[in-house]
């Protein structure tokens, strides 16, 4: 059974009459056969050894090798090989290889040839391999043609006993001493030669193993052989362009660390630097002019710069610290009684009736349809009151939100009142009515003096009819579903509730509304939608408050009447009021300041 696997005799050399011996590399032929060419010696049989490349792959010296191959040649007693002199590690590349080896042939009149087998690991030896291959099918006479072994074990059918020739191929081997020093591949060999005798009888102690090729077999094995080649070398390039890719991005790498560390160093020195300049003389004495530089840049509120210079001076002033301490104990005291008594005793009521009213508003079942209200079948007709004034660069982009809303635009009426502009705010409005007017229901304009927000708006709301009227401004975006969200809301909800304020983007106006009702104590009246018949009921907004607080003093009014006010966060428009989170403008801040006493006096 084991004979059909592997040969249990061995030969005491190869067959033929004239041997040719292909070897990719100065030491193949050693390696690989060198006990075979020791017993043809012996036998009298010419053998012939041609050694293909210079090998220099690794930057040997090409002399150094071909003496290494003659010296190993002198003592296996086979005459002195040939030498291609082909570039080492570029077999596969060489065009007719297999031509002249069919040439070498034929001049030798060899009927047997040794190559490295097919399946070999290196690139040269395979490209040996079928070029041998290649020559034996091309060959017009019967040649034998036998695969040895050196980097890769073969499955043999041909074994041939070096016992005799085991001590002069391992002093051949030893003539390889610039392979020798980067891997002992004489002791390899040994072991390979020992291993061989496996099935062979006691008295062999080395063999050599080779595969007598078929005929028959050639063409189809070469073709296999060729295509495992071609993706040997797909692989390789592959292996190539990845090699090349991980340089770049290495040196690549380097570059940025470099970068990197000469950055880390400015900043460093930069750091010394400003630390040095902080803490200099100059800059502490020129910090007032660049706090007032700042006041007057508007990068900085007058109030705050008189706050730190009182903070300064409170700190540098020459008191003992005990008095300070008492000092701000009694500022902070004072600060919270004011506070207690800027408070309405009203507060806590509203708080209670607040609740009362979440509690009242789920025992009835209400709180699902105020939260997800459903669109209704028909949109109802809807007044959008705008005044204007000096606002011209808000204008375009309050027009292009409008049209593009879910609402049926033929169900929205847009009136206008223009403050007296100067600018070409009511060119603009005449440009949108002649070109854009006819998708809405309809848009009507009017001019007038400059009587202020609320009367403008008093104006505006007289040229309409519709149930619903939404107040706003003109710097105010619309969002897709600001309208249909808002109006939902408000079909959803009871016949006591007023007025329904808009969310603002990017910065929300600061308002106290009942988290679960959304019931608040009054509305901003930036972006509100209001029911017609609540504001008629209580005259519409105050004609003796100019600008700011006249949305408050509508919504006391309106609450006092009974109604309801909310705040409906799902409708959301973007108001284009403050450049940042807290910003306070002058004007705002007096007319604010000024509406609120006037308010507190009055209710």
């Amino acid at each position: 059974m084991e004979s059909i696997i592997t040969p249990t005799s061995a030969h005491p050399h190869v067959p033929g009459r004239v041997i040719a011996v292909l070897a990719p590399h100065p030491d193949d032929e050693v390696f690989g056969c060198g006990g075979t060419l020791a017993a043809l010696a012996h036998a009298k049989i010419p053998a012939h050894v041609a050694i293909l490349t210079d090998g220099q792959k690794w930057q040997d010296s090409t002399v150094c090798r071909r003496q290494e191959s003659r010296c190993a040649a002198r003592i296996l007693g086979y005459g002195e090989p040939e030498f291609w002199g082909l570039a080492d590690g570029e077999l596969l590349s060489v065009p007719e290889l297999a031509q002249r080896i069919l040439h070498w042939l034929r001049k030798l009149q060899a009927d047997t040839v040794l190559a490295p087998s097919l399946w070999e690991m290196h690139r040269d030896h395979r490209a040996c391999a079928q070029a041998a291959a290649q020559a034996v099918v091309l060959a017009d006479r019967a040649v034998r043609l036998l695969f040895y072994e050196v980097g890769v074990p073969l499955a043999p059918n041909l074994l041939v006993d070096i016992t005799p020739w085991q001590a002069p191929k391992a002093r051949a081997m030893a003539c390889f001493a610039s392979q020798i020093a980067r891997q002992p591949l004489h002791r390899q060999i040994q072991g390979l030669n020992r291993y061989r005798t496996y099935s062979l009888p006691r008295h062999v102690r080395a063999a050599e193993a080779f595969c007598l090729m078929d005929p028959a077999v050639l063409p189809r094995l070469l073709q296999e052989a060729s295509a495992h080649t071609v993706h040997l070398l797909r692989a390789e390039a592959s292996a190539a362009q990845r090699d090349a890719a991980i340089s770049d991005l290495s040196q690549t790498l380097t570059q940025r660390d470099a970068a990197i560390s000469d950055l880390s160093q400015t900043l460093t020195q930069r750091e010394a630097q400003l630390h040095q300049l902080l803490h200099s003389r100059s800059w502490k004495l020129t910090r007032p002019l660049r706090a007032l530089a700042a006041v007057l840049r508007g990068e900085r509120s007058l109030a705050s710069l008189l706050t730190a210079l009182g903070r300064h001076a409170f700190h540098a002033a020459p008191v003992p610290q005990p008095w300070k301490t008492k000092a701000k104990v009694a500022a902070q005291n004072l600060r919270e009684n004011v506070l207690k008594r800027l408070h309405s005793p009203a507060n806590a009521a509203l708080a209670q009736a607040q609740v009362d009213a979440c509690r009242a508003l789920w025992r009835q079942g209400g709180w699902e349809g105020l939260l997800t209200p459903q669109a209704p079948a028909h949109w109802p007709h809807l007044d959008i009151s705008l005044v204007t004034y000096h606002s011209s660069r808000w204008l375009p982009g309050f027009f292009q939100s409008l049209l593009a809303q879910d609402y049926p635009l033929d169900r929205i009426h847009l009136l206008v009142v223009d403050n007296g502009s100067t600018d070409a705010t009511w060119e603009l409005l005449e440009e949108f009515a002649a070109t854009s007017g006819r998708r809405l229901a309809g848009v009507h304009l009017r001019r007038s003096a400059n009587q202020g927000f609320g009367c403008g708006h008093n104006q505006a709301m007289a040229q309409g009819s519709a149930p619903w009227v939404l107040i706003v401004n003109p710097d105010v975006e619309f969002h897709p579903q600001s309208l249909t969200t808002v109006v939902a809301h408000a079909l959803a909800d009871t016949s006591e509730t007023a007025a329904w304020e808009l969310r603002q983007m990017p910065y929300e106006h600061p308002k106290h509304y009942h988290p679960v009702t959304w019931e608040t104590t009054w509305n901003s009246h930036a972006a509100v939608l209001v029911r017609r018949a609540a504001v008629h009921c209580v005259g519409g907004y105050s004609p003796r408050i100019f600008l700011y607080g006249e949305d408050v003093e509508l919504s006391l009014r309106l609450r006092a009447s009974g109604f309801t006010l909310r705040y409906c966060p799902p409708a959301t428009i973007t108001h284009h009021a403050y450049a940042a989170p807290g910003e306070v403008k002058p004007a705002q801040f007096l007319g604010s300041v000024t509406a609120n006493a006037l308010l507190r006096l009055r209710y």
